[in-house]
């Protein structure tokens, strides 16, 4: 009876001794989930402001050429040579607007690893508002990514027609451009709109990182 009750000791304290071992190999992989999704959505989060801000010195060429297509008084040559240049611009925008996909198929990794390895019914409470804000910011960046785009797409319209229409800004088209200029800023504000979004969902996204001890990125 005696050797029973050590067999049976022997083999509870095994148990927990593998219990104990998963716990740390768990906790290793849930630290490392939540220091790859960190690494990899700041990344996403600063590739998602490239193509926007002022300061980008393509947008701000773009902006110019644009302007210039359209108000000043140019002669059928300059402004087609201005479109053409222009199109040169819009496809650096598009690579630092692919950037943000590429980034983002990353971070897709990362939330995957986190929910794997943190998620679940096991969760805590940090560790789920970490995914539910990783999912916020994710969602709120592919819809900038989606508009801009769209932008980059009218804008190329334009040039693409007035280097069809050899260089000239005709009446009829320069009617066309104010009569969708309303799309155009509706657009525009949307896209400020999400910008503004994401400055809160960030800032969700960090407070659930330093919840869970990962220092905030700046």
């Amino acid at each position: 009876m005696r050797r029973s009750y050590i067999l049976i000791l022997i083999v509870l304290l095994a148990l927990a001794a593998a219990a104990f071992y998963f716990l740390r190999i768990s906790s290793g992989d849930s630290t490392r989930a939540v220091e790859s999704y960190s690494t990899r959505s700041f990344e996403h989060l600063q590739a998602a402001y490239v193509p926007g801000v002022p300061e980008n010195p393509v947008r701000e060429r773009l902006n110019t050429i644009l302007s210039s297509v359209l108000v000043r008084p140019l002669t059928p040559p300059e402004r087609r040579a201005l479109a053409e240049e222009g199109l040169k611009a819009l496809k650096e925008v598009e690579t630092q607007i692919d950037a943000i996909g590429e980034a983002g198929d990353r971070v897709q990794v990362a939330i995957t690893y986190l929910e794997e390895k943190g998620g679940g019914f096991t969760a805590g409470d940090e560790t789920k508002e970490l995914i539910a804000a990783a999912e916020e910011e994710f969602a709120i960046i592919a819809d900038i990514r989606g508009l801009s785009y769209r932008a980059n797409f009218h804008t190329a319209e334009i040039f693409n027609r007035i280097i069809l229409d050899g260089g000239e800004l005709t009446s009829a088209y320069s009617a066309d451009l104010n009569r969708e200029l309303p799309l155009v800023e509706e657009q525009f504000n949307t896209r400020a709109g999400l910008y503004e979004r994401l400055k809160s969902a960030r800032e969700r996204v960090d407070k659930a990182l330093i919840s869970l001890g990962e220092p905030a990125r700046e």
